[in-house]
């Protein structure tokens, strides 16, 4: 088979892999605790279902008005998933740490800026002299879905390495989104790096680009169309750092939910009170004394 057969047969694939992953999301009622990765999926198939078929449309329709069709519908749908992953992304690690209030709300401020701070990054560095300051969508998306990728490996590793303390296995659907999350990581940095070196679609590299994905949606798939295990309770001890970070983080906001306090004279901040009680009754006994 030619490099083209290949690239339409793994583009069905993926279609379907796609329709397939989100019927379990809706049969499984998983698109309630992720919108966003829904909404993604939707975005996938509905784009590949209209503007997707352009690059094997009629004749009778201008091929460079087919061209500027695809094009823009294309960069378009890559920018609005490269936002959608964020927001799924964000919901993921919401609903990890959901055990520890605190270090969620800490992480989602500190997840907000970087996002933010990122996201104008990728519209200052569109137009710069050396970038292709005509299709600034172009840039601003490949940018961004490479900054998106970053994040997702960065999932996985947070996953492999904190799940297990925070009641999740390798069973759980969280890991399997990380781990789809991963292998789209792979192929979208490979993307993002050489998409403006490809001059055309049907090659070896944008197949395996594309396979890269089939697997991730293939994941999704399976994990969806499981039931989701009992998540584990999460029983921490006293000294755990995790623990002291939550105490930490509630502390400093107003969150009203407390998860097994560690006893008061383990927590550092109860010496800091003392120490500033101790300051205030010396001040008050001096001014009396005066």
């Amino acid at each position: 088979m030619d490099a083209r057969s290949v690239s339409v047969a793994i583009s069905v694939a993926t279609t379907g892999a796609q329709a397939i992953a989100l019927y379990y999301m809706w049969r499984s009622r998983a698109f309630r605790t992720y919108p966003a990765l829904a909404a993604y999926l939707l975005l996938q198939v509905v784009f590949a279902s209209t503007f997707g078929l352009l690059p094997w449309g009629p004749h009778s329709m201008s091929g460079l008005l087919r061209y500027q069709m695809f094009f823009w519908s294309y960069w378009a749908t890559y920018l609005m998933s490269a936002g959608l992953l964020l927001l799924t992304i964000q919901s993921l690690f919401g609903e990890m740490m959901s055990p520890l209030p605190g270090l969620t709300r800490l992480g989602t401020l500190a997840f907000r800026w970087v996002v933010s701070i990122s996201i104008i990054l990728c519209v200052g560095t569109s137009y710069m002299p050396a970038a292709m300051s005509k299709y600034p969508l172009v840039v601003i998306g490949s940018e961004l879905m490479r900054f998106v990728s970053v994040l997702e490996l960065c999932l996985l590793a947070f996953v492999l390495l904190v799940g297990h303390k925070v009641g999740l296995s390798h069973r759980s659907r969280s890991f399997g989104i990380a781990l789809g999350f991963g292998l789209m990581a792979c192929g979208d940095f490979l993307h993002s790096a050489l998409a403006f070196n490809t001059q055309n679609m049907f090659t070896g590299l944008n197949n395996y680009l594309d396979l890269s994905l089939l697997m991730a949606v293939g994941a999704w798939a399976f994990y969806f169309a499981k039931p989701e295990p009992i998540r584990a309770a999460v029983t921490l001890p006293a000294s755990s750092p995790l623990l002291r970070w939550n105490e930490i983080s509630l502390a400093l906001g107003k969150a009203s939910a407390q998860l097994a306090p560690a006893p008061a004279q383990d927590f550092f901040l109860s010496d800091v009170e003392k120490v500033v009680d101790r300051v205030l009754v010396k001040n008050s006994l001096k001014a009396m004394g005066s």
